[in-house]
């Protein structure tokens, strides 16, 4: 099984049978705009915004990893400096573990695999993942001290796995990620357990984050910032 640590909602597509992730065009979207929220979102709206979200803010977390190999806690670290993009997870209990990846996020080659923010663009992977699951309607609950919404996601087959995600209802971040069984039994949970106040990377203020799909063969999509004009965030 292909483990993701860094952004909640990750769900590992290479775990997904079916799923065509076909290259798509280049899309961007102002980080602002997160601050715009809505009191009844639209479950596919915000799971796109949680995506884009995973890209937009600086953050320290504390997070626990319940598998079928026990329970592990981790420290989460997202930042971006001078153009590059660092997430770095660490293992707090038994061998000492770091996984760092830096860089454009992208298709993890040793893996096969892609998680909800890499390999290609928010938009084209929500309308993928829509065509193969239901967004469920959405109810306010409290994680790690935080009112996030709750997000099902149901396969419309027995050939996939289901989840459930709790999106931060201020900044749409992802706080934690069940994986469900086809016979209904909960196979993962990851949880972020204390979420230091997130922070807008100052940058995107003033720039649109665009993610574009590889030019070449062998070469990784990727996020980056286009500048224009600036404009005061809310």
């Amino acid at each position: 099984m292909v483990r993701c640590y860094l952004g909640v909602a990750a769900i590992c597509l290479g775990t997904l049978p079916g799923v065509a992730l076909a290259q798509a065009a280049a899309e961007s979207f102002d980080c602002r705009d997160l601050a715009s929220t809505s009191d009844d979102p639209a479950p596919r709206a915000l799971f796109q915004r949680s995506l884009w979200a995973s890209h937009c803010y600086n953050f320290q977390a504390r997070a626990v990893r319940i598998s079928y190999d026990g329970v592990r806690t981790l420290s989460l670290i997202h930042r971006v400096e001078d153009g590059v993009e660092t997430e770095i997870a660490r293992f707090l209990d038994g061998p000492p573990v770091a996984v760092r990846k830096e860089g454009s996020v992208g298709q993890d080659s040793s893996q096969g695999a892609l998680d909800f923010t890499a390999g290609i663009a928010p938009g084209a992977l929500t309308a993928q993942i829509a065509a193969h699951y239901e967004l469920q309607p959405m109810e306010l609950e409290r994680i790690a001290g935080r009112s996030a919404w709750r997000l099902d996601i149901e396969p419309q087959d027995a050939l996939r796995f289901g989840y459930r995600l709790w999106l931060d209802s201020e900044t749409s971040l992802p706080l934690k990620r069940e994986m469900i069984g086809v016979d209904g039994q909960i196979l993962e949970t990851f949880q972020i357990t204390d979420l230091q106040p997130p922070h807008f990377i100052p940058t995107l203020f003033a720039s649109v984050l665009a993610c574009r799909p590889a030019s070449r063969p062998g070469r990784r999509n990727g996020c980056r910032t286009v500048s224009r004009r600036s404009r005061s965030p809310r």
